[in-house]
């Protein structure tokens, strides 16, 4: 009945279904009832409090807490919205795909709702990613010179990879002097995992060509390391 969009038996034996759910089933209901949701509007009008009400019972569950986010935001029901993307902030710090991809919904089609959350969060007791999240909000909402004094911020308390790449996307973005923002990616290489040293590689070498710095530009192409990146270091060369 998901599969095939049929919003009235599905919400009809959702909490049934449910019920008799071990927690591997459980998870995959509710990711496919947030997939229904981007397919059928109708799901979300008629079950977003009985979305939010199930979710309730599985507080630890991040794919719960994703379902409750989106039928929540489109909805309109604000308040619950925040307090699920409180909830997810906590049960996934690393930002998974399924979560990556709620996100991505709600800033778009909701990015009030992301901005509450933020402005009635503690940033101290969020993860990094959840941090670069909302600078990216704030840029997303065209607040560059708040995004910048965020990021200014961070960047004193702790200059992490993430956060580098970040004030260096917004360095350039208000036409900082090209050693500064080649500075910071430079830091953010210097600092990062292999995967974040080869990022900040690729992003230090399109930044260098775009400044028509090749020398530079290629220098930089020739620091990707990381094997999925491996087109985009030919291309660039």
């Amino acid at each position: 009945d998901v599969a095939l969009g049929r919003v009235t038996p599905v919400l009809a034996n959702f909490d049934t279904v449910l019920k008799g759910a071990d927690e591997n089933q459980a998870r995959r209901l509710f990711l496919l009832m947030a997939q229904l949701s981007l397919q059928n509007e109708a799901v979300v009008n008629q079950g977003a409090a009985q979305v939010h009400r199930a979710a309730a019972d599985y507080p630890d569950m991040a794919e719960a807490a994703m379902a409750d986010v989106i039928y929540s935001a489109l909805n309109k029901r604000d308040k619950d919205a925040v307090k699920a993307l409180q909830r997810l902030s906590q049960l996934d710090g690393d930002i998974r795909p399924a979560t990556q991809l709620t996100l991505g919904l709600i800033a778009q089609r909701a990015p009030h709702v992301l901005s509450r959350f933020f402005d009635g969060a503690d940033t101290r007791n969020l993860s990094d990613i959840w941090q670069n999240l909302q600078v990216e909000v704030l840029v997303r909402s065209g607040q560059t010179d708040q995004a910048y004094e965020l990021i200014q911020k961070q960047l004193a308390q702790n200059p992490t990879p993430e956060i580098l790449m970040q004030a260096a996307y917004l360095a350039a973005a208000r036409k900082e002097p090209f050693e500064k923002v080649l500075g910071l990616y430079q830091r953010a290489h210097s600092m990062g995992n292999q995967d974040q040293r080869s990022r900040a590689a690729l992003l230090a070498s399109v930044w260098s060509f775009d400044q028509k710095q090749v020398a530079s530009g290629q220098q930089w192409a020739a620091r990707i390391e990381a094997k999925d990146m491996a087109f985009d270091k030919a291309l660039l060369l």
